[in-house]
């Protein structure tokens, strides 16, 4: 009866068995077999890590040794830090399932509740995110049973309530931005916020390199106090039950899963009419709408200081990238986790030693992410092919907008440093123009075709070419720092820096020949 009611069409558990098969299969293997082997010998091996943990602490399991105050507290601090990192990926999961998978129109059309699709998807997006933490933590139950510790099978609901809590708020808050934003735009915001949330897990581990001493000295107080057996942060609080139910503790357990399913529970109920609007705004935002022609309209072609094809080319790349999740997500984590060393650098001119350097090792970087949108991702290159400009000149202008915004985000720190150390902004205003040039010329002399979605993936396609321009962006790095400190060693830093450039000029000789367009 039950095996009946798992394989009968339309029900949650068929719904879920269809929902995992496809997070499955997005994983991308292209040899199952082979995925499915790697991922059995690597459990394997945690399963013999765990046999040799509780070998080794046998003797303390069987006198019921429990942890100590600061354990519960510091390991209830890791578990929140790594609960944060899960919600992050939670929501780009979220997002993706919800609103980019492009197949709501026919579930909502469907005898299927839409309350069950949001449900059964939610799971899915927790335990998908959630795969990791299932794979490593489980072992431990299973070897806790054979070791005479039926208590770690606690791991089991305890891990699935991880997973329904980072759903349920992953849910809340992409629904919250729907419901704001609209469909559309929440697929960006959605992904910038995961950002936000996973880079303020490493801003917040480098606050005390940013925040004054006493502000230090003061909040160390305050979690001293908070730490005591009637504060926020004692080891009987509410906050450290998940770990107390990893550990097999029965009330915390009980807490912990009720919490979690209640929460899920209600969070479904209250957003799934958020979700169907959401579903049909996301369905409808691809459509479109033809806009009457107005004959008495006038384009204006005339010349302005760049050129009009110059000015117009060059709008066109920056509002795709404004549009482009990715990109942005990308370049705001960069830029998020640089903030710490800029807060240290503006201190004084020894930091500013170290933070030259990586700022022109990050323009470079994002020079190259930007360089590679829109000269190599360019979504109509035939139609471009054929418009009456050189495509050499295409080539240019694309990289020059790829170039222009970063050095844009130098000027403040050059004018700066101008007042603090003339050296240090002549070297970062003269060395972070050549490192964006040089990423830049890497797609103007090697121009090849390559497709946007594939972003997070470019560095497989070609890894020689993407080792080579980390290594140039090191090496202009490291010449930032020889103008700065030792110039005698700038005759070794430049060849390195030079290598990308040069490797795309030989590379692309025969593209740039035949007149292939990017």
């Amino acid at each position: 009866m039950i095996a009946k009611y798992f394989s009968h069409p339309g029900t949650l558990p068929w719904l879920l068995k269809y929902e995992l098969l496809f997070a499955w299969r997005n994983l991308g293997s292209k040899s199952p077999r082979t995925h499915v082997a790697i991922v059995l010998f690597a459990w394997l091996v945690v399963h013999l890590i765990a046999a040799a943990i509780f070998f080794g602490a046998s003797a303390a399991l069987e006198r019921g040794v429990t942890l100590s105050p600061k354990t519960i507290i510091y390991t209830g601090i890791g578990f929140w830090v790594f609960f944060t990192l899960l919600l992050s990926q939670t929501l780009a999961l979220a997002i993706n399932a919800f609103f980019a998978r492009g197949d709501m129109d026919l579930l909502l059309t469907s005898p299927l509740n839409p309350k069950h699709i949001l449900i059964v998807r939610g799971l899915g997006v927790g335990l998908t995110a959630s795969l990791f933490p299932i794979l490593l933590l489980l072992p431990f139950a299973h070897v806790g049973l054979l070791a005479g510790q039926p208590k770690f099978l606690s791991i089991y609901p305890a891990v699935i309530s991880m997973a329904l809590l980072a759903a349920a708020i992953g849910i809340w808050l992409t629904m919250t931005l729907v419901k704001l934003l609209g469909a559309r735009r929440a697929k960006t915001a959605a992904q910038v916020l995961g950002a936000l949330i996973g880079a303020s897990v490493f801003l917040g581990f480098q606050l005390q390199n940013i925040i004054p001493k006493s502000t230090r000295e003061a909040l160390s107080t305050w979690f001293n106090q908070q730490m005591l057996t009637t504060g926020l942060l004692a080891p009987d609080s509410a906050l450290w039950w998940p770990v107390r139910a990893f550990m097999g503790e029965l009330v915390p357990l009980f807490a912990f899963v009720t919490f979690a399913a209640v929460l899920y529970w209600l969070v479904a109920t209250l957003t799934y009419r958020r979700f169907v609007i959401g579903a049909q705004d996301s369905s409808s935002s691809g459509v479109i709408k033809k806009q009457p022609l107005d004959a008495n309209a006038k384009v204006n072609f005339s010349r302005g200081v760049l050129g009009s094809m110059t000015a117009i080319m060059l709008k066109k790349e920056w509002r795709l990238i404004l549009r482009d999740p990715q990109i942005i997500t990308q370049t705001l984590l960069q830029l998020l986790y640089l903030l710490p060393l800029l807060f240290i650098g503006l201190r004084g001119s020894q930091s500013a030693t170290l933070l030259i350097p990586s700022l022109v090792v990050l323009t470079a970087m994002l020079v190259g992410n930007l360089a590679w949108l829109t000269v190599a991702a360019e979504d109509v290159p035939d139609l471009i092919g054929t418009a009456p400009i050189t495509l050499n000149r295409v080539r240019i202008i694309k990289a020059a907008a790829a170039v222009t915004p970063p050095l844009l985000l130098l000027i403040p720190l050059i004018i700066f440093w101008l007042g603090k150390n003339p050296l240090q902004a002549l070297v970062l205003g003269l060395i972070a123009p050549l490192s964006a040039l040089s990423s830049a010329l890497c797609y103007i002399l090697n121009p090849k075709k390559a497709n946007r979605r594939e972003m997070a993936k470019r560095g497989k396609a070609d890894w020689l070419s993407s080792l080579l321009e980390m290594m140039s962006a090191m090496g202009w790095g490291a010449s930032a720092y020889c103008l700065i400190e030792a110039p005698f060693f700038l005759i070794l830093a430049i060849p390195v820096a030079l290598a990308a450039p040069l490797y795309a000029y030989s590379a692309g000789y025969a593209a740039r020949r035949d007149g292939v367009l990017a």
